[in-house]
Protein backbone atom coordinates (compact mmCIF):
# COMPACT_ATOMS: atom_id res chain seq x y z
CA UNK A 1 0.00 0.00 0.00
CA UNK A 2 1.30 3.48 -0.90
CA UNK A 3 2.29 5.77 1.94
CA UNK A 4 -0.12 8.67 2.34
CA UNK A 5 0.57 12.29 3.20
CA UNK A 6 -2.07 14.20 5.11
CA UNK A 7 -2.43 17.74 3.85
CA UNK A 8 -4.73 20.35 5.34
CA UNK A 9 -5.90 21.52 8.72
CA UNK A 10 -8.91 21.14 10.93
CA UNK A 11 -11.39 18.36 10.33
CA UNK A 12 -10.90 18.16 6.58
CA UNK A 13 -7.94 16.04 5.60
CA UNK A 14 -6.88 15.08 2.11
CA UNK A 15 -5.13 11.81 1.63
CA UNK A 16 -2.61 11.93 -1.23
CA UNK A 17 -0.22 9.13 -2.03
CA UNK A 18 3.38 10.29 -1.44
CA UNK A 19 4.26 10.14 -5.16
CA UNK A 20 1.41 12.51 -6.06
CA UNK A 21 2.56 14.93 -3.37
CA UNK A 22 6.15 14.83 -4.64
CA UNK A 23 5.06 15.28 -8.27
CA UNK A 24 2.85 18.22 -7.29
CA UNK A 25 5.72 19.80 -5.36
CA UNK A 26 8.09 19.36 -8.33
CA UNK A 27 5.56 20.92 -10.73
CA UNK A 28 5.13 23.93 -8.43
CA UNK A 29 8.91 24.43 -8.14
CA UNK A 30 9.43 24.12 -11.91
CA UNK A 31 6.63 26.59 -12.61
CA UNK A 32 8.03 29.06 -10.09
CA UNK A 33 11.48 28.75 -11.66
CA UNK A 34 10.01 29.27 -15.13
CA UNK A 35 8.14 32.38 -14.04
CA UNK A 36 11.33 33.72 -12.41
CA UNK A 37 13.34 33.09 -15.58
CA UNK A 38 10.68 34.78 -17.71
CA UNK A 39 10.65 37.84 -15.43
CA UNK A 40 14.47 38.12 -15.66
CA UNK A 41 14.32 37.76 -19.45
CA UNK A 42 11.49 40.30 -19.78
CA UNK A 43 13.26 42.79 -17.51
CA UNK A 44 16.53 42.45 -19.44
CA UNK A 45 14.89 42.76 -22.86
CA UNK A 46 12.28 45.47 -22.40
CA UNK A 47 13.03 48.94 -23.70
CA UNK A 48 14.63 51.15 -21.05
CA UNK A 49 12.50 53.93 -19.62
CA UNK A 50 13.56 57.54 -20.11
CA UNK A 51 14.84 57.71 -16.53
CA UNK A 52 17.08 54.67 -16.91
CA UNK A 53 20.73 55.26 -17.76
CA UNK A 54 21.93 53.29 -20.78
CA UNK A 55 25.52 52.26 -21.10
CA UNK A 56 27.35 53.83 -23.98
CA UNK A 57 27.40 51.49 -26.94
CA UNK A 58 30.84 50.77 -28.33
CA UNK A 59 31.44 51.55 -31.99
CA UNK A 60 31.23 48.36 -34.08
CA UNK A 61 34.96 48.23 -34.91
CA UNK A 62 35.90 48.55 -31.22
CA UNK A 63 33.28 46.03 -30.11
CA UNK A 64 34.39 43.55 -32.79
CA UNK A 65 38.06 43.91 -31.80
CA UNK A 66 37.23 43.51 -28.12
CA UNK A 67 35.14 40.40 -28.75
CA UNK A 68 37.80 38.84 -30.98
CA UNK A 69 40.45 39.51 -28.33
CA UNK A 70 38.24 38.09 -25.59
CA UNK A 71 37.85 34.76 -27.38
CA UNK A 72 41.55 34.53 -28.23
CA UNK A 73 41.45 35.50 -31.91
CA UNK A 74 44.39 37.85 -31.44
CA UNK A 75 45.43 38.03 -35.10
CA UNK A 76 41.92 38.92 -36.24
CA UNK A 77 41.59 41.45 -33.42
CA UNK A 78 44.88 43.06 -34.46
CA UNK A 79 43.71 43.27 -38.08
CA UNK A 80 40.41 44.86 -37.00
CA UNK A 81 42.23 47.40 -34.80
CA UNK A 82 44.79 48.25 -37.48
CA UNK A 83 42.05 48.70 -40.10
CA UNK A 84 40.17 51.06 -37.81
CA UNK A 85 43.26 53.09 -36.95
CA UNK A 86 44.27 53.38 -40.61
CA UNK A 87 40.81 54.44 -41.78
CA UNK A 88 40.88 58.21 -42.42
CA UNK A 89 37.20 58.41 -41.43
CA UNK A 90 37.83 57.06 -37.93
CA UNK A 91 37.17 59.77 -35.33
CA UNK A 92 39.63 60.52 -32.53
CA UNK A 93 37.13 59.14 -29.99
CA UNK A 94 37.08 55.79 -31.78
CA UNK A 95 40.87 55.87 -32.25
CA UNK A 96 41.19 56.44 -28.49
CA UNK A 97 39.17 53.29 -27.85
CA UNK A 98 41.07 51.34 -30.51
CA UNK A 99 44.42 52.30 -28.95
CA UNK A 100 43.13 50.97 -25.62
CA UNK A 101 42.17 47.71 -27.35
CA UNK A 102 45.57 47.63 -29.06
CA UNK A 103 47.29 48.06 -25.68
CA UNK A 104 45.19 45.34 -24.09
CA UNK A 105 45.99 43.07 -27.02
CA UNK A 106 49.72 43.77 -26.57
CA UNK A 107 49.49 42.95 -22.86
CA UNK A 108 47.64 39.75 -23.66
CA UNK A 109 50.45 38.85 -26.07
CA UNK A 110 53.03 39.60 -23.35
CA UNK A 111 54.44 42.90 -24.60
CA UNK A 112 54.22 45.55 -21.87
CA UNK A 113 56.32 47.98 -23.94
CA UNK A 114 53.94 47.82 -26.91
CA UNK A 115 50.98 48.15 -24.55
CA UNK A 116 52.45 51.31 -23.03
CA UNK A 117 53.06 52.77 -26.49
CA UNK A 118 49.42 52.16 -27.48
CA UNK A 119 48.05 53.47 -24.18
CA UNK A 120 50.15 56.64 -24.49
CA UNK A 121 48.73 57.22 -27.98
CA UNK A 122 45.24 56.96 -26.45
CA UNK A 123 46.27 59.43 -23.70
CA UNK A 124 47.51 61.85 -26.38
CA UNK A 125 44.02 61.81 -27.90
CA UNK A 126 42.03 62.06 -24.67
CA UNK A 127 43.08 62.12 -21.03
CA UNK A 128 40.64 60.14 -18.89
CA UNK A 129 40.69 58.29 -15.61
CA UNK A 130 40.51 55.03 -17.55
CA UNK A 131 43.66 55.63 -19.58
CA UNK A 132 45.64 57.20 -16.72
CA UNK A 133 44.90 54.24 -14.43
CA UNK A 134 45.68 51.72 -17.19
CA UNK A 135 49.00 53.44 -17.84
CA UNK A 136 49.74 53.33 -14.11
CA UNK A 137 49.15 49.56 -14.11
CA UNK A 138 51.20 49.07 -17.28
CA UNK A 139 54.18 51.01 -15.90
CA UNK A 140 53.85 49.07 -12.62
CA UNK A 141 54.02 45.85 -14.62
CA UNK A 142 57.07 47.21 -16.49
CA UNK A 143 58.77 47.92 -13.17
CA UNK A 144 58.92 51.71 -13.64
CA UNK A 145 57.62 52.78 -10.24
CA UNK A 146 58.16 56.52 -10.63
CA UNK A 147 56.22 56.73 -13.89
CA UNK A 148 53.50 54.44 -12.53
CA UNK A 149 53.08 56.70 -9.49
CA UNK A 150 52.87 59.72 -11.78
CA UNK A 151 50.08 58.13 -13.83
CA UNK A 152 48.15 57.05 -10.74
CA UNK A 153 48.42 60.61 -9.40
CA UNK A 154 47.10 61.94 -12.73
CA UNK A 155 44.20 59.46 -12.54
CA UNK A 156 42.84 60.64 -9.18
CA UNK A 157 41.46 64.05 -10.25
CA UNK A 158 40.06 62.44 -13.41
CA UNK A 159 37.79 60.00 -11.51
CA UNK A 160 34.23 60.68 -12.67
CA UNK A 161 32.22 61.92 -9.67
CA UNK A 162 28.69 62.53 -10.90
CA UNK A 163 26.60 59.38 -10.93
CA UNK A 164 29.60 57.24 -9.99
CA UNK A 165 28.94 55.24 -6.82
CA UNK A 166 32.48 53.81 -7.06
CA UNK A 167 34.29 57.18 -7.10
CA UNK A 168 35.51 56.86 -3.51
CA UNK A 169 36.60 53.25 -4.03
CA UNK A 170 38.44 54.21 -7.23
CA UNK A 171 40.28 56.98 -5.37
CA UNK A 172 41.22 54.59 -2.56
CA UNK A 173 42.49 52.07 -5.14
CA UNK A 174 44.68 54.70 -6.81
CA UNK A 175 46.02 55.94 -3.47
CA UNK A 176 46.77 52.38 -2.34
CA UNK A 177 48.58 51.68 -5.65
CA UNK A 178 50.71 54.80 -5.09
CA UNK A 179 51.52 53.79 -1.49
CA UNK A 180 52.36 50.22 -2.55
CA UNK A 181 54.96 51.65 -4.94
CA UNK A 182 56.49 53.80 -2.20
CA UNK A 183 54.88 57.08 -3.19
CA UNK A 184 52.66 59.61 -1.44
CA UNK A 185 49.09 60.07 -2.74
Amino acid sequence: MAEEVHVGSGNRKSKLPRWQFVVTLIVVVVLAGGVGAWVRWYTANKEPQQSQVRERDLPAVVDDAQNLRAVGNLDEAKQKIDAGLNDPNTSNDIKYQLYIQQGSLALQAGSVTDAITSYEKAADLKMTYEIASVLGRAYTKAGDKATAISWYQKAIPLIPQEGNPLADADKEDMEEAIRSLGGQP
